[in-house]
């Protein structure tokens, strides 16, 4: 006979210790030891997004896993496609379970979750309340997740800070030459700089394009995306680094390698 857990968890993060402690003292003496094994893998899957944990999400998603999303476009999304994502343009910098509810037969489980969560996509920022079910497989005495069926997303409000008070000044395109390369981030990121006519443009590993607008000579900011960034240069004048300055506080630096 099936058997079913239902288990509520607020936090800031995913803290492994913290998460199975509870689960052990909510399910101790109402859940089967599976369904206790599929929530803590449920867990530690999406504590291994968080945290961009490229191999605990290797071992984790089977091979042919696949997230498809009711609300448009509802693009299937396979398995290297949803670990590269998660690794090279996913910045979570908040995270947090609303409810997860387990159904476990003898070789599979479906996990039907809700979890609210923002950070940045390809330096774009994401506010949204994630409700969604995940299908568990038992493969050679292995489970794996092996499908996530998103029902709905819900939009939150403003995440970050914008720059839509920031105030533009008026450079000389002659400038923007100095800028103009690539500048690779960790997690092998590529930023490209460009000049297109009187145009400083930004364009991310993942293709997104945007136009730098300039704050002062060497600083300027973006109209979709609540970060600063500020070109630096080394003692014969050469820019070596960019760096990001978000709104939210992070910082990160790329290096000039063209």
């Amino acid at each position: 006979m099936k058997r079913r857990i239902f288990l509520e968890v607020a936090g800031t993060a995913l803290t492994g210790t913290a998460a199975n402690t509870l689960l052990r003292a909510k399910g101790k003496n109402s859940t089967s030891s599976a369904e206790s094994l599929i929530l803590d893998l449920e867990r530690k899957w999406m504590d291994a997004m968080v945290r961009r944990d490229e191999s605990t999400l290797k071992d984790i998603m089977a091979e042919d896993f696949k997230r498809i999303e009711k609300p448009w476009p509802n693009i299937a999304m396979y398995r290297p496609q949803w670990i590269g994502n998660t690794i090279r343009f996913h910045r979570v910098e908040n995270f947090r379970f609303l409810s997860v509810e387990a159904k476990v037969s003898e070789k599979t489980a479906v996990v039907s979750v809700c979890y609210r969560w923002r950070g940045l996509d390809d330096e774009r920022p994401f506010h949204e309340t994630i409700t969604a079910e995940d299908t568990w497989e038992q493969r050679d005495g292995k489970w794996q997740v092996v499908y996530r069926f998103v029902s709905d997303v819900v939009k939150g409000g403003s995440a970050f800070k914008t720059n839509a008070n920031r105030k533009a000044i008026k450079l000389d395109p002659a400038v923007y030459a100095a800028y103009v390369g690539q500048y690779k981030f960790g997690n092998n990121r590529i930023l490209t700089i460009s000049r297109e006519g009187d145009q400083l443009i930004h364009q991310g590993s993942g293709g997104h394009r945007a136009e730098l607008f300039a704050e002062t000579k060497n600083q300027f900011f973006r109209k979709d995306a609540p970060v600063l960034t500020s070109f630096v240069k080394d003692g014969q004048g050469q820019v070596t680094q960019v760096i990001h300055r978000h709104t939210s506080g992070r910082v990160s630096i790329g290096h000039r390698i063209a």
